[in-house]
C-alpha cells in the first residue's frame, strides 16, 4: 500500500494510521482502499534532502522517520532510487561525521566519516533521457562541513564536488 512505501516500520505505520482513524480524518473515510496505488516494481524511494537549521546540516535519505524524530525540515525531492542493486546502477551510502554532520558517499567506507545507511542505488549513467535526474555532491562555498545534494550541476550556487549517479524522476 501507499503507506507501506511511506512508513515501512509496521509498528509506526499502525500508530499513526489509529491516530488519524480516531481523529476521523477524511483519508480513512467508507472506501480509502479504492485509493491503493500498486508498489512500483522493482521497489523505489524517494531520495529528500533535509535541512536542520539548528545545527546547519543537510540529510539526503530514502528514510521517512528523519521528519518525526528530530529538527529536520523537507527542502526538496531530488527522484527515486531503487531498494535493491539492479544492472546498471551502484550504491548511495549516507555517512556523518564525528560532530553530526550528514553527506553522501559512492563509498561504503565514508572517508572522513562513519558509515549510517545504505539509501538506495543510482543509475549509472543517464538512461532515460528526460526521465532521469543528475544528482551531484555539493558543499556550501567556505563551509567544507557543510555537504549536501543537488539536481543542479551548479549546485545552487555552492561547489561542486561531482556527479553521483541518476535518480529516477518518477517510481517506475
Amino acid at each position: 500500500s501507499c503507506l507501506l512505501r511511506f512508513y515501512p516500520s509496521a509498528t509506526i505505520l499502525q500508530q499513526r494510521a489509529d491516530y488519524l482513524r480516531a481523529e476521523h480524518w477524511t483519508i480513512f473515510g467508507e472506501n480509502y482502499q479504492a485509493l491503493e496505488q500498486p508498489a512500483p516494481n522493482p521497489s523505489m524511494h524517494a531520495l529528500v534532502r533535509y535541512y536542520s537549521a539548528s545545527n546547519g546540516d543537510h540529510w539526503i535519505t530514502s528514510s521517512y522517520d528523519v521528519n518525526f524524530y528530530s529538527p529536520y525540515v523537507v527542502e526538496q525531492t531530488l527522484g527515486y532510487v531503487y531498494d535493491q542493486q539492479q544492472p546498471g546502477t551502484h550504491a548511495l551510502y549516507t555517512c556523518v561525521t564525528a560532530d553530526g554532520h550528514h553527506f553522501s558517499s559512492l563509498k561504503a567506507t565514508c572517508v572522513g566519516g562513519s558509515y549510517l545507511r545504505t539509501e538506495g542505488w543510482l543509475l549509472d549513467k543517464n538512461t532515460a533521457g528526460a526521465q532521469d535526474v543528475s544528482l551531484y555532491s555539493c558543499v556550501v562555498t567556505g563551509d567544507t562541513k557543510n555537504d549536501f545534494d543537488s539536481s543542479l550541476p551548479t549546485c545552487e550556487g555552492q561547489t561542486s564536488i561531482g556527479l553521483l549517479g541518476y535518480t529516477l524522476a518518477q517510481p517506475s
